[in-house]
């Protein structure tokens, strides 16, 4: 269990998965999650074989958000872990569109990088959103991560080609 501000991370469990499965096929929070909306929906079938192999797996993992009453709220967790060049992508999402822009995101972000930095011994954590996701891209900015590039018409959003927006942060910058 992690442990900041106003959130705490713990490994999903098995009732957790109803609820994920209610996010993943929510449209708003699949549109500023990831910049797409579901193509069809998630079957619980299917997220209890994917979360199965995430929680096993070496190169990514995914984990709960709850805020300080228990309160599950989203997911956060890493995927392209590697482990020769020590660093990984962060994925989060707030699945809970009252908690948005509360500064839950931010509490959860700095825990878990935290728990990267320290418990991977990772050099350097990325992210990646599209241009017109404000809100994570301030969220990442308060975190400390950086501009580091711009992937021209990568992302395909609402119909049109966005760019994709691409930060990073090191080691000694977060400490």
């Amino acid at each position: 269990m992690i442990k900041f501000g106003e959130v705490v991370i713990r490994p999903i469990e098995r009732s957790d998965l109803q609820l994920i499965q209610k996010w993943y096929n929510d449209d708003e929070v699949m549109y500023w999650g990831s910049g797409s909306k579901p193509d069809m929906m998630v079957s619980l079938d299917y997220l209890e074989e994917v979360w199965y192999e995430q929680i096993y797996s070496e190169s990514a993992t995914r984990m709960m958000i709850e805020i300080e009453d228990g309160s599950p709220i989203g997911v956060i967790g890493y995927r392209d872990f590697n482990v020769q060049e020590r660093r990984c992508k962060l994925t989060i999402f707030i699945g809970e569109n009252k908690y948005w822009g509360k500064g839950y995101g931010t509490d959860a972000v700095k825990a878990f990088l935290r728990f990267l930095f320290n418990r991977w011994n990772l050099n350097r954590v990325e992210v990646d959103t599209w241009h017109g996701n404000e809100r994570a891209l301030k969220c990442y900015e308060k975190c400390g991560f950086k501009l580091e590039g711009r992937l021209r018409k990568a992302r395909f959003v609402d119909g049109q080609y966005n760019d994709e927006i691409i930060l990073g942060i090191l080691r000694e910058e977060f400490e």
